[in-house]
């Protein structure tokens, strides 16, 4: 997460997948997709965050967490430790 001047640094990052979303509240967290793709960057601006409410205030609370959250479990939604089903 980074101001949205930092969105112009973007195009340097050599992912195979590359998406942009814009979301100023919760109800819009739902258009957030994160593919199985394992190679990619996901761009998301919130709009008329600051950075404190990014860190701790309602923004955070209902925002930054639920993405931070869904990322993670896209991200190891079908890892395992060696010799264990993700099942398990």
């Amino acid at each position: 997460m980074a101001p949205p001047d930092n969105l112009r640094y973007s195009n340097r990052y050599p992912h195979a997948k590359k998406s942009f979303f814009q979301v100023a509240s919760s109800g819009e967290l739902d258009q957030i997709l994160f593919s199985p793709e394992r190679s990619q960057l996901v761009d998301i601006l919130i709009e008329g965050a600051g950075h404190v409410d990014l860190l701790l205030g309602q923004c955070a609370e209902y925002l930054v967490v639920p993405l931070v959250s869904k990322a993670v479990e896209a991200a190891w939604a079908d890892w395992s430790y060696p010799g264990k089903s993700a099942a398990a």
